[in-house]
């Protein structure tokens, strides 16, 4: 009976000693990161240090073990796994979308194809680089990863620009007057009853839509001397453009993309007074 209770408590001592020789490394910044050997952490690359050994007893009967995980090797949540694909997925869904940009304006963003609202040029496709989650999105929490891949998500529709620029709309009438600034009354051609004519004032950003009504006995134009806007709102009659008849009314379109004082004056025979 001694002997066996010497042979019990000899087994016991074994076990206790074996368990506290063993000597594991982790990591200082990922406590969960352990490894049998030194080395370097697989997430930030620090140096592996000693742990203190956990002292386990051993049970004197050994029960099957599951198949042991490689050493060395960083298990992740599955749920988090799983979420962070999802998080990826949608991402890239968005990243996925083609966006349209003008050459002329690059401030415009649309969703489909068309024409800029405020050149009239036809829209090109535009790159949109790609955002992919990094390291540091995986160091997250769950909660922040989806708040930043919902924020990304948001970035890029917000750059999709579907407010119409402010239109400004003048109406000139042209019509013959006498005038008489030297005592002997002449004939001129004013617009909207005054010379010179009425100053036009916009904003940098807008669309100038000016209808020009012609009530002269004779043709006309009117040129805008200076501006940066498409050939056929130029003004210059058979050129550019037709003519203005007598009688009719003609309308200029175009976006303001320049600011400054420029002036405008008619490009038909001797009417640049």
């Amino acid at each position: 009976m001694k002997k066996l209770i010497i042979l019990v408590f000899g087994l016991a001592w074994y076990s206790l000693v074996s368990a506290q020789q063993t000597v594991t490394y982790t990591c200082p910044m990922h406590s969960e990161i352990h490894a049998a050997k030194p080395g370097d952490c697989p997430k930030c690359g620090m140096t592996l240090i000693k742990e203190k050994p956990k002292v386990v007893k051993k049970s004197m009967f050994k029960k099957k073990q599951p198949p042991a995980a490689k050493k060395d090797t960083v298990r992740l949540n599955p749920a988090i796994s799983e979420t962070t694909m999802q998080v990826e997925t949608s991402v890239s869904k968005v990243q996925q979308q083609d966006f349209y940009t003008c050459p002329m304006h690059p401030e415009i963003h649309a969703d489909r194809p068309g024409n800029c609202p405020k050149c009239g040029m036809k829209l090109v496709k535009e790159t949109i680089k790609n955002t992919a989650i990094n390291h540091e999105m995986m160091e997250m929490p769950m909660g922040n990863i989806a708040n930043v891949s919902m924020a990304k998500a948001g970035l890029l529709k917000s750059l999709v620009n579907t407010t119409a620029p402010p239109t400004v709309r003048y109406d000139l009438y042209v019509n013959d007057t006498i005038i008489n600034f030297t005592g002997k009354p002449k004939r001129a051609i004013a617009v909207n009853g005054q010379i010179p004519m009425p100053t036009l004032t916009f904003t940098e950003g807008d669309t100038a839509e000016i209808y020009v009504h012609n009530n002269l006995q004779e043709e006309t134009s009117m040129h805008w001397h200076g501006l940066f806007l498409p050939n056929k709102e130029d003004g210059v009659p058979n050129l550019t453009q037709m003519p203005i008849k007598p009688g009719t009314t003609h309308l200029y379109k175009f976006p303001i993309i320049q600011h400054g004082t420029h002036w405008y004056h008619s490009h038909t025979g001797m009417q640049e007074q």
